[in-house]
């Protein structure tokens, strides 16, 4: 620790950041002389120590960025689907299906050949398995560099693509290439220009459906509110409403607990306790434009006032029940 880059005039550089134990970590001085010290925890607690300068991308932005979504994927029902909606005109997006490279990190049991597709609606706009084999490798690592990712190696079966389009609804869909399973890193970042207010092209949305298991095989979405001020978010952990919509093998009764860094700050299991009356998850999912909850169903969610900084998002099933989940965080006016 310790480690903090001056500009010329002795102040702190707000370009950069310290990362360390797969955390990054945000220096800025106070009136009295000491340092303020922000942690934002990567998804995978168990990251090696690792020590850089890396760029502080925050700076300037506003609303959500820089996805990452960790969870058990597979074929089929199994598939990882991460859904993300944009505002405003066309952004450019890096997104990465990570699976070998976790194990670098010491990740047990890793996605070994993940397939990565890019849709808009039933249209696959691109795909990608193994991002290296491709002409635009290059691209692709000159992205993966820009935005602070981590580097695949150069012959890893991870999976990568570059992908612009419209203001609209996209997914992502992180699968296996065979009939395996394993844990998978879905990334999803923006290379367009970072948006500076609330009328820029950005992310408002984003929501990721996928089997929700115990231990390892949790849902982790990590996700970072760019400043300068406090957004207000609704977050929902869908899992008995999902049949409604014929999906099969739901979570009956899923908890969702919202962190920064390693301080969990809101926790909500069966939404219908967090207030009485309803009303204020009622107006959220109204303005968010969400389908509407049963007021007595075992679904979670929870409404969030939160300053610039990077957010975990746990979603685990009562009891260690097991279950496919649908996590959905909306930017609320």
């Amino acid at each position: 620790m310790g480690l903090i880059q001056l500009d010329g005039r002795g102040k702190r550089n707000p370009e950069f950041s310290l990362e360390t134990n797969g955390a990054l970590i945000y220096l800025a001085p106070l009136a009295d002389g000491k340092v303020l010290a922000s942690t934002t925890t990567l998804t995978d607690e168990r990251l090696p120590p690792i020590v850089r300068m890396v760029p502080d991308r925050t700076a300037g932005k506003v609303g959500l960025s820089n996805l990452s979504v960790r969870a058990r994927a597979g074929s089929g029902a199994q598939t990882l689907i991460v859904g993300y909606i944009t505002a405003n005109g066309s952004t450019s997006v890096l997104a990465r299906g990570a699976g070998p490279a976790l194990g670098g990190f010491g990740v047990p049991d890793p996605l070994a050949d993940p397939s990565l597709t890019f849709f808009q609606g039933p249209t696959a706009l691109a795909q990608n398995q193994d991002w290296s084999a491709g002409t635009d490798a290059g691209a692709l690592a000159s992205a993966a560099t820009r935005v602070g990712a981590f580097a695949f190696a150069p012959d890893s079966r991870d999976a990568a693509l570059l992908a612009s389009a419209p203001a609209g609804a996209y997914t992502l869909q992180v699968g296996s290439s065979g009939a395996s399973s394993g844990v998978a890193l879905a990334e999803l970042y923006l290379t367009s220009d970072p948006p500076t207010s609330l009328q820029s092209p950005r992310i408002i949305n984003f929501s990721v459906r996928t089997q929700v298991g115990t231990g390892a095989d949790a849902l982790i979405a990590g996700f970072t509110v760019a400043g300068p001020n406090t957004r207000k978010l609704l977050i929902r952990a869908i899992g008995p409403s999902l049949a409604s919509f014929g999906v099969t093998g739901t979570l009956a009764d899923p908890q969702l607990t919202l962190f920064r860094g390693n301080l969990p700050i809101g926790e909500n299991d069966q939404w219908g306790s967090y207030e009485t009356p309803y009303g204020g998850i009622y107006e959220a999912t109204r303005v968010a434009g969400a389908f509407a909850l049963p007021p007595t169903s075992k679904d979670a969610a929870l409404i969030a006032n939160l300053p610039p900084g990077g957010y975990t998002v746990r979603v685990t099933g009562v009891g260690d029940t097991t279950g496919v989940a649908l996590l959905e965080v909306y930017e609320l006016p």
